[in-house]
């Protein structure tokens, strides 16, 4: 099982599974999914104490930045720019945060994002919680 140390660091998509699925189930236009699966975002992981920070840079997107206090609701956006809150928890060697809009009449779906290590790889699996599920995997490659 990981430690959070373990996920500490700079990381670069290597591959995806799902990912345009993924964007047309939280309603990104064609055009937008297109440029966006060319991408190959960094994640950059920093924790201090119950402090976790997720710098995500995309090549074609803006800077998206995430800090949150371990169990701690916070305030983000999605990735088609609708407000949401979300909790981010620590739990079985996981970064897990789940997602949904801070509107409850928007029709973004509820959005589950685990972050972890696997075979040295971090491993991020988005779940979109709609009908059928969605369940995308983005596997990136440590950098330093």
């Amino acid at each position: 099982m990981s430690k959070p140390e373990d996920l500490v660091g700079k990381w670069k998509l290597d591959r995806s599974e799902c990912f345009e699925e993924f964007t047309e189930a939280v309603g990104m236009n064609y055009v937008a999914r297109k440029v966006a699966a060319t991408s190959k975002p960094t994640c950059d992981i920093k924790i201090e104490g119950d402090k976790f920070t997720l710098d995500v840079h995309a090549i074609v997107f803006t800077k998206t930045e995430i800090i949150y206090t371990h169990g701690n609701e916070y305030e983000s956006k999605a990735i088609d720019g609708t407000k949401i809150k979300c909790v981010g928890r620590w739990e079985e060697g996981k970064i897990i945060m789940d997602c949904e809009p801070v509107d409850a009449s928007s029709t973004l779906p509820k959005q589950t994002y685990t972050r972890e290590i696997v075979d040295g790889e971090l491993l991020t699996t988005v779940v979109v919680h709609s009908d059928p599920e969605i369940v995308c995997r983005r596997y990136f490659k440590k950098c330093e």
